[in-house]
């Protein structure tokens, strides 16, 4: 039977109103790809949220391909959430929408075969500059180790080169200066970013220079005057002003300081007792100077002249 009723767009007349069509259901197959080489990617997982409802999940195949199907009408999250080994899952998520008539729309771009990127985890190269704090100048011979032995030594451009690393803390100690050159105290830690890029201490590696101070020029070795066993003193000759650092056999150190004329004396402590064969060091510090090399010498046994009496 017919029903008639009033029409909006024929009144007064008499028309037929037909029932609305249903709905219909939107379904669409969108392609996981390596964002650098274009090549399909297998096993990164999608799920489609509406209002923060889980409502499907997918994972990609062989050919990159990952399909939702069976969707009302409405507008939809796409979020990534599974991510393929060797990857980084993607910063944002994508807005799906299905219209009436089953059409979606992602992102504003008609969904079929819609493509996904994903970005793969970088290696960076630890490579870095050392250099002469005060002039800049390259430095070569520093060697420096990381805690699994891994070791790079700064060539005649002054480049540290440990080769290609994963995303990562690693920390870099510096075991030998250049020669000359004071070592630095204190280690670097270096830190690869999932994105490839490398900082050293919060600085970017390109911009980095490690950097090592010279050292004073040394001094002059000092003299030491022959020393007897069972001796008090330990005497010599230097620098004036300069300072003297006495080693004695039992590991003391006794300090003195180099007089106008260029004569140290040094005390034996109590307790102490010098003896033939024993050895004793001595090192000078001139003013604005390094450390000298260490004199050296060896405790000589008395010797007894007999004494002649006239009979």
């Amino acid at each position: 039977m017919k029903l008639w009723n009033r029409c909006c767009c024929c009144w007064p007349l008499r028309c037929v109103c037909k029932p609305k069509p249903e709905p219909a259901a939107g379904s669409f197959t969108a392609v996981k790809y390596d964002q650098d080489t274009g090549r399909p990617l297998a096993d990164a997982g999608y799920t489609l949220y509406q209002n923060e409802n889980l409502i499907a999940t997918a994972i990609s195949d062989e050919s990159g391909r990952l399909s939702f199907t069976d969707l009302a009408p409405g507008e939809y999250t796409l979020i990534e959430t599974t991510i393929p080994a060797g990857y980084l899952p993607e910063r944002t998520s994508h807005q799906v929408v299905v219209d009436e008539d089953g059409t979606v729309m992602i992102d504003g771009i008609p969904a079929d075969n819609f493509s996904l990127y994903d970005v793969p985890n970088r290696d960076a190269e630890i490579s870095f500059r050392k250099v002469d704090a005060d002039t800049g100048q390259p430095l070569a011979g520093a060697v420096f180790t990381l805690p699994n032995g891994v070791r790079a030594v700064s060539g005649s451009d002054g480049v540290v080169n440990f080769g290609i690393f994963g995303p990562g803390s690693y920390v870099i100690q510096e075991v030998t200066a250049p020669e000359g050159y004071a070592a630095v105290q204190t280690d670097f830690t270096v830190v690869v970013t999932t994105d490839g890029r490398a900082f050293i201490d919060g600085t970017s590696i390109a911009n980095f220079t490690a950097k090592n101070t010279r050292l004073p020029d040394p001094s002059q070795r000092p003299v030491i005057n022959a020393v007897t066993e069972g001796d008090h003193f330990v005497t010599g000759t230097g620098v004036p002003g300069a300072e003297i650092a006495v080693t004695l056999p039992d590991g003391i150190v006794v300090t003195t300081t180099v007089n106008d004329s260029g004569i140290w004396v040094a005390a034996v402590p109590q307790g102490t007792d010098l003896q033939a064969g024993q050895t004793i060091y001595a090192i000078q510090t001139e003013i604005g100077r390094g450390p000298s090399a260490a004199a050296s010498f060896e405790v000589q046994a008395k010797t007894f002249q007999p004494v002649l009496t006239k009979k």
